[in-house]
């Protein structure tokens, strides 16, 4: 059993990550700004490491893996953009800090698909912080992964998405 950190663990693609881990075995932590009793600001080294020593004696109990699904997602970027690429790029630099002084094992950082055609100020910043870590990869020898998911869909999708948007189209006889 793997004691994992899930950030941004009450969007759509976390609940379905947490579920799966826990019908696994794993002990599962969410950390997230919307999560109550205790939300967390992951832009915030402070905040974030102390949420890391209360999950942790920081050797015996160390976090085995930090899936990092935290982000500011659209149409967010297109309104609020500096806001927006300064928390993402906080992000990722408060949680290499942490890979770096051993709080946890393994980082796998969810990044995305945009960052193939950086069109906006959100793909920049997913962009900003993959390099990021790649850069703590060879400079520190942190344990990190970084995966780029398109078009995720399911069950507990906001309906505006593409994939659930075009079946809707479809159903209704009209162009995808």
């Amino acid at each position: 059993m793997a004691r994992i950190v899930v950030t941004g663990g009450l969007g759509f693609i976390g609940q379905h990550l947490i579920r799966a881990l826990k019908k696994l075995g794993h002990k599962v932590y969410i950390l997230d700004l919307n999560y109550k009793p205790d939300p967390i600001d992951l832009t915030s080294y402070v905040d974030t490491k102390r949420h890391f020593e209360e999950l942790t004696d920081h050797k015996t109990k160390k976090i085995d893996v930090v899936f990092d699904l935290a982000t500011l997602p659209l149409p967010l970027p297109l309104i609020e953009p500096y806001r927006v690429v300064y928390r993402i790029y906080c992000m990722g630099t408060v949680l290499c800090e942490l890979a770096r002084e051993k709080y946890f094992d393994t980082l796998i950082h969810i990044s995305s698909s945009e960052i193939y055609d950086i069109t906006t100020p959100y793909a920049a910043a997913k962009d900003a912080q993959d390099k990021l870590i790649k850069s703590y990869v060879n400079s520190f020898g942190i344990d990190a992964r970084i995966a780029r998911p398109f078009n995720t869909y399911g069950e507990g999708q906001d309906l505006g998405a593409i994939i659930p948007n075009t079946i809707t189209r479809i159903l209704k006889g009209k162009p995808p």
